[in-house]
C-alpha cells in the first residue's frame, strides 16, 4: 500500500504509485487461480451474443442502412463485440421490423422525467455492457445462470435487468430500488421481471435465502461505512448458501482512472488516497443534501472509496471471494464476486 511519507513529501509520486498499485491489483487477481479465485477477465458478450443472435444478415443490413450523422461514425468504428451491442440498441431505436420480437427486448425507454443511467440511441433497451459484465462475471466465477431467481439490487428504472431477463428468460428475475418513479415505470413498461421499491434501510421483503444471485451495480460506491455495513449483511440473509453476490466498487483502480480523465484534481486524488490508506474506507457527499440524490436524502448515501482489505474484513468467511476484476467496470469500479458459504 501507498506509505504516508510519500503523501506528505510528494504528491507526484503519490499519484504514480496509485497508478502502479491499480497495476499490481491486475497483476494480483491473475496469481489468485490456485486459491479458487478467478481473475474476471474483461466483459466480452454471453447475453449480447444470445441476444444478436437472434438477429440475420438481412436484419443486420437493414439496422446498418438507418444509421446517419454520429450513430453512422460510432457503428462504422465499432469493434466487433461493441457492434453487436449498437445492432441490438439502434435496431430497437430505429424500429427495424423484427429485432424486439426476435430478440425479446423492448425499445419502451424512461421519460426525462425518471431516473435512467443511460439515455439516447445507444442506451435503447437497456445497458449491454453492463449485463454483459454481470453474466461474464458471475459464469467466470463459476455461478450458474440457467435458472432460480436473481435480484438487481438498486435496479433504478431497470436497464441491466431487463437486458438480462431478454437473455436469460429461465431465470426468475427481480429488481428493486428506493426511488418511487423509476420502479413505478418499469413495472408498468417491462414485464416479466418483478419490481419493488425498497427501503434506504434493511430488510427487503424476502424470505431468508430467496435468491440465487444478487448483484449491485454502482451501489457499494455510494454507501457510507455504516449502510455499507448492514446492507453486506442483508445480502447474506438474501442469498441462499452456496449462491453469489457480485458487487462493483470504488477502489484504487477508480483513483486512478478519474485522475487519468481528469474527474478529480490531483491534490483531492491525494488526499483521497491517503484518507483510504489510513482507514479502508473514504466516503462523502459531493451532492447539495436538501436536494440530493435524485431525491435519496440519506446521510449515508453519497461517493464511497474502499479498499479490498475492508471488504474482505467484513465477509469472510461468511462469504468466499470467487472472482476479482480491478477495474472490471470501464476500467474504474472493481467486480468482486462472492460465494456464500
Amino acid at each position: 500500500m501507498i506509505r504516508p511519507i510519500d503523501l506528505v513529501r510528494s504528491p507526484r509520486r503519490t499519484l504514480a504509485y496509485i497508478q502502479r498499485e491499480a497495476r499490481w491489483l491486475h497483476h494480483f487477481a491473475r496469481t489468485m487461480e490456485h486459491r479458487g479465485i478467478h481473475a474476471l477477465p474483461p466483459a466480452t458478450s454471453e447475453p449480447t451474443d444470445r441476444l444478436h443472435a437472434a438477429l440475420d444478415a438481412t436484419d443486420i443490413a437493414e439496422i446498418a442502412a438507418r444509421l446517419c450523422g454520429e450513430d453512422a461514425e460510432k457503428w462504422a468504428a465499432a469493434p466487433p463485440q461493441d457492434r453487436k451491442r449498437l445492432a441490438l440498441a439502434f435496431g430497437l431505436h430505429y424500429g427495424v421490423p423484427g429485432v424486439a420480437e426476435k430478440t425479446g427486448l423492448s425499445a419502451l425507454d424512461p421519460p426525462e422525467t425518471v431516473h435512467a443511467m443511460g439515455r439516447g440511441s445507444v442506451a435503447t433497451g437497456g445497458s449491454y455492457y453492463y449485463a454483459d459484465i454481470v453474466a461474464d462475471a458471475l459464469l467466470g466465477a463459476g455461478a450458474g445462470l440457467s435458472g432460480g431467481r436473481a435480484l438487481d439490487f438498486g435496479c433504478s428504472s431497470g436497464r441491466v435487468v431487463r437486458v438480462l431477463a431478454a437473455a436469460f428468460p429461465e431465470i426468475e428475475w427481480h429488481g428493486c430500488d428506493p426511488q418511487p418513479r423509476p420502479i413505478a415505470w418499469a413495472r408498468e413498461n417491462l414485464p416479466g421481471i418483478e419490481f419493488i421499491v425498497s427501503p434506504e434501510s434493511p430488510p427487503l421483503p424476502h424470505r431468508d435465502g430467496f435468491f440465487d444471485v444478487v448483484f449491485a451495480i454502482s451501489i457499494w460506491s455510494h454507501y457510507g461505512q455504516h449502510a455499507a455495513r448492514i446492507w453486506l449483511e442483508e445480502m447474506h440473509r438474501l442469498v441462499r448458501p452456496g449462491g453469489h453476490l457480485l458487487l462493483t466498487f470504488h477502489g484504487l483502480t477508480s483513483i486512478a482512472y478519474y485522475v487519468a480523465h481528469d474527474g478529480r484534481t490531483r491534490r483531492e486524488s491525494v488526499k483521497l488516497a491517503g484518507d483510504l490508506y489510513r482507514d479502508g474506507f473514504w466516503f462523502a457527499q459531493p451532492w447539495d443534501t436538501a436536494e440530493g440524490d435524485h431525491g435519496i436524502r440519506n446521510p449515508e448515501w453519497g461517493t464511497a472509496f474502499l479498499t479490498t482489505e475492508w471488504l474482505l474484513n467484513e465477509v469472510v468467511p461468511r462469504w468466499t471471494v470467487v472472482g476479482y476484476g480491478p477495474g472490471g467496470a470501464e476500467g474504474n469500479q472493481d467486480v468482486v464476486v462472492l460465494r456464500r458459504r
